[in-house]
């Protein structure tokens, strides 16, 4: 069964595998997160938010200005937001209903496009449907870049312009991928349009690359700063820090909420007294006064900021300095209506609410057009709808509009590290570094956190290039700076694990676990550094923690979901524990059977060495079914057809 195995896993042709775009010869396999990336890419290219079809119906729509029409054009075959390969791109011309077969006429995409809208007339309700049906493997093309076709039906619900109803046509649409980076992020671009062609060949998928595992990491959250000890220590800093450099409504403000400390009022009196005495000897006009004007104007210029709440904050105190000034309570009654949109905004994407928060983000800029604090909203909106383009678009409106914004730089920092790639890391830690660099005083004790993560993200960065013994540095510099970060524990164990040194590699993970002992990467690792270091001893322990990981993530949504079911059900299965191997291939398989139908291979294996014949039975036949149905050969598989004889002959 060894050669059956290696067989199966080094020549069975996978759905969606291909070779990197900027070094195909280098390329030998496809990661997990690869596919899924492609997958998505491959799908939206064509039907997505940015996509073919949303592009057609915008210029069929004859609300749309012939202005607005070249102007989507021209954003969509010009970089960098270009959706087709060239404005050479070619297409089989489509707006004739009775063009309906390969070959009639084909025309450049720019052409296409420029003419559509004399052809063909649409509205909300009467728009152009697309079906996907289905995608063929990935290949290499003659140009040696990656390719698909996604196989589709499609339907103009309206009629021409001469009034002709169009009928349901199957077409094909041929997609490149080129992956940006060295991360897993694809870019799809069309390349040509074609009417299906019954009587084509097969496409040839010996080129197919195969699927190894993916990457490993959880995505870290941004979580507001409650009103802690380190908050109200960071506003005794800031306020001491603003009196000595002579910022006196910057003082006022830090300090005259610090004294709301218990812990801190005291130290927060002494520095506030010295703050009027400071006034009283520089100033001739009365404190109290003083402070209003001074105030008021600091409020105003948070205010033209687009900073509403903190201006709000700056009028309060204002407002304490002079009760009779009867024009502050009308400007805060107005900043409320902005926070509470602000906050009304904040609120869909608290509650999932993605793209309903694009739409009401999108709104709010239209009427607010250089509010920074606008755009990061929507970013992180696109960020968790994966619209990378979008997100990375309006991260640099927000900086556009105002550098000054430091929430920008840690919100572009998270979603950075949580690509979890060497370069990401790199770029995380750019962004937290420009954070510290751009807070009002960079010695905050609150900065402390960000100063640990981006440390971390270094760490991260190195780990991932390989570079063990500088990661461990790293590594232990954030545990010096934040003496909880189980992360920093967990990577610090995976370097030493690399290295080989598993006491040191387990005394860290244990700290990890220790920590937080919900952290699945660390249980993870654990189980992985038992098994390295003496499987006999330590088998059922190493398999314990990595079941307890899986079992911690428990969602098919998790990066590392598909990785870990399939790695414990090999160790598994080689270890002649069949039932638990089951479990954890069907796992693998229900993340999508056609993607994953190899799985249905090993599952049925599993079944036909713990003797669940009937069941091996019916996983042979559904590997089979989807082979057929990917023009995959089995009959050229010596293990399958060796067990499929079993089978039949009741062996």
């Amino acid at each position: 069964m060894a050669f059956y195995k290696f067989f199966k896993k080094g020549s069975v042709i996978l759905l969606f595998t291909l070779l990197v775009f900027q070094d195909v010869r280098a390329q030998k396999t496809l990661t997990v997160k690869d596919t899924t990336s492609i997958y998505s890419a491959a799908r939206d290219i064509l039907t997505g938010n940015r996509s073919f079809v949303t592009l057609l119906n915008f210029l069929a729509d004859a609300s749309n200005s012939e202005s607005d029409r070249k102007e989507s054009i021209g954003n969509n075959i010009e970089q960098p937001n270009n959706i087709f390969m060239s404005k050479k791109a070619a297409i089989e011309e489509d707006t004739d209903p009775d063009n309906s077969a390969p070959g009639k006429h084909e025309e450049s995409i720019e052409d296409y496009l420029t003419s559509f809208n004399s052809y063909y007339h649409t509205s909300i309700d009467n728009s152009i449907g697309f079906i996907i049906k289905s995608a063929s493997p990935i290949m290499r093309a003659d140009n040696k870049l990656p390719y698909v076709k996604i196989h589709y039906s499609q339907l103009f619900k309206g009629k021409n312009s001469d009034g002709k109803s169009f009928s349901r046509v199957y077409r094909v649409a041929e997609i490149f991928f080129i992956k940006k980076g060295d991360g897993n992020q694809w870019q799809a671009y069309i390349n040509s349009v074609k009417f299906e062609d019954p009587k084509a060949l097969p496409d040839d998928g010996s080129n197919n690359i195969p699927i190894v595992s993916g990457n490993t990491g959880t995505e870290p959250e941004v979580t507001r700063v409650e009103k802690d000890e380190t908050y109200y220590r960071s506003l005794l800093f800031k306020g001491t820090s603003s009196l000595a450099e002579n910022k006196y409504a910057d003082a006022y403000r830090f300090l005259r909420e610090a004294q709301e400390s218990s812990k801190f009022a005291a130290d927060a009196n002494v520095q506030f007294s010295k703050l009027k005495t400071q006034i009283k000897s520089s100033v001739t006009m009365e404190t109290d006064s003083f402070f209003h004007s001074l105030l008021k104007k600091r409020a105003h210029d948070m205010e033209n900021n687009h900073k509403y709440e903190e201006a709000k904050v700056y009028y309060g105190y204002a407002r304490e300095c002079d009760l009779s000034d009867k024009t502050l309570p009308g400007i805060m009654a107005h900043l409320d209506d902005k926070i509470n949109l602000e906050k009304e905004l904040e609120a869909a994407y608290s509650k999932g609410l993605y793209d309903q928060g694009v739409i009401n983000y999108g709104a709010a800029i239209a009427n607010d057009l250089y509010n920074s604090d606008l755009y990061l909203g929507r970013a992180k909106c696109y960020v968790k709808l994966n619209r990378d383009a979008d997100a990375r678009a309006d991260f640099a409106n927000a900086i556009k509009y105002d550098a000054g914004n430091v929430d920008i730089y840690l919100w572009q920092g998270r979603y950075y590290e949580a690509k979890n790639t060497t370069a990401s890391y790199d770029s995380a830690y750019a962004c937290f570094v420009n954070y510290v660099n751009k807070s009002l005083y960079r010695d905050d004790p609150a900065l402390k956190p960000i100063h640990a993560e981006a440390t971390y993200c270094k760490g991260m960065n190195l780990y991932k290039k390989n570079s063990f013994l500088e990661a461990i540095d790293s590594f232990r510099a954030v545990i010096s700076q934040n003496e909880g970060y189980y992360e920093a524990f967990c990577y610090l164990g995976c370097c030493y694990l690399e290295r080989k040194d598993y006491a040191s590699a387990i005394d860290n993970l244990k700290k990890a676990i220790e920590i937080n002992g919900k952290y699945a990467d660390a249980h993870y690792w654990y189980g992985k550094t038992l098994r390295q270091k003496d499987w006999a001893k330590y088998s059922d322990e190493a398999i314990r923690e990595m079941e307890l990981a899986i079992s911690i993530i428990d969602n098919d949504k998790n990066r590392n979901w598909f990785l870990w079911n399939s790695e414990l059900a090999d160790i598994l299965q080689r270890n002649k524990k069949y039932d638990d191997a089951i479990k954890y291939y069907t796992n693998c398989i229900n993340i999508d059977p056609g993607k994953n139908f190899l799985y249905y291979l090993y599952r049925g294996e599993c079944y036909h060495q713990g003797g669940y014949n009937e069941n091996a039975g019916k996983d042979y036949d559904a590997y089979k079914k989807w082979c057929d149905k990917y023009g995959i050969p089995t009959d050229t598989n010596p293990a399958y057809k060796k067990d499929m004889d079993q089978l039949n002959t009741g062996k």
